[in-house]
């Protein structure tokens, strides 16, 4: 629902100037973010039996990405951190998520 909201509203340079991409991506991550700060406490959402739908997360992730590649908006520190993060890639392609 919300990357319907931004996308027919415009907002993602908005998104993307409160930082919402990397944010969005250390959420998905856990506390397996690049992220995550030593001793830094975060709670696990799912287990084997019963993992979270990220499917939309995923799909507002990827229109961000498209938005900054399309606009030529170099990406953060952050962003870099995250998407290049061996555990987002392994993560993503585990989960099947096809954007």
């Amino acid at each position: 629902m919300l990357k319907n909201v931004i996308i027919a509203s415009g907002l993602q340079q908005f998104a993307l100037d409160h930082d919402l991409l990397s944010k969005l991506m250390d959420f998905y991550l856990g506390s397996s973010s690049p992220l995550c700060q030593s001793g830094e406490k975060r709670t696990q959402m799912g287990n084997r039996v019963m993992t979270p739908v990220f499917d939309p997360l995923i799909k507002l992730i990827s229109e961000l990405i498209n938005y900054k590649l399309t606009k030529n908006i170099d990406f953060t520190d952050k962003e870099k951190k995250c998407l290049f993060c061996r555990e987002f890639i392994n993560k993503t392609l585990k989960d099947n998520y096809c954007p």
